[in-house]
């Protein structure tokens, strides 16, 4: 029996926070073209997944931000023989004003949240983290740093719990 190639791709997104505002941006093409999201994108093979949306978040926006806690898992079938699995991140925001990369993006910036929850054109799952992080129902999945429970040959691994 014939099998069809992986097309499954994991996608990450980040959660930054800067004086009670959160750093969107609008995308420029695809599905969600001209809607406002969380900063992210596709993590590339070999790649950790941490590492991922601290480059995406900063190629994306200019925005140094560092990976925390994982705070949401979306897996979504895209059709039958595509998932895509997709990972937020909170951030602590290290450094810099967001900029849109002009390819990409169109615009990145913070908004309030308050701001965001009455915009029409952000994104559902964006509004569901930015809505659980206002009333301080989020929960996370911290990095931990007291267990390594992988075996010497893994180049680099991450466990959150």
């Amino acid at each position: 029996m014939a099998t069809s190639g992986n097309n499954n791709f994991i996608g990450v997104g980040g959660l930054v926070v800067r004086d009670d505002s959160y750093l969107m941006v609008k995308h420029a093409y695809g599905e969600y073209c001209g809607w406002w999201i969380l900063p992210g994108g596709r993590v590339r093979a070999g790649e950790a997944i941490h590492t991922a949306v601290e480059r995406e978040i900063h190629e994306e926006t200019g925005i140094t931000a560092e990976a925390r806690d994982v705070i949401a898992v979306r897996s979504r079938c895209r059709d039958s023989v595509t998932t895509d699995l997709y990972m937020v991140f909170l951030m602590t925001y290290k450094d810099g004003e967001p900029a849109a990369d002009g390819r990409e993006v169109d615009d990145a910036r913070f908004f309030s949240g308050n701001k965001l929850m009455a915009m029409d054109n952000v994104i559902i799952l964006s509004r569901i983290i930015i809505g659980a992080h206002m009333d301080n129902t989020l929960r996370m999945l911290p990095r931990n740093t007291l267990f390594d429970p992988y075996s010497a040959d893994c180049r680099e691994a991450q466990l959150f719990m």
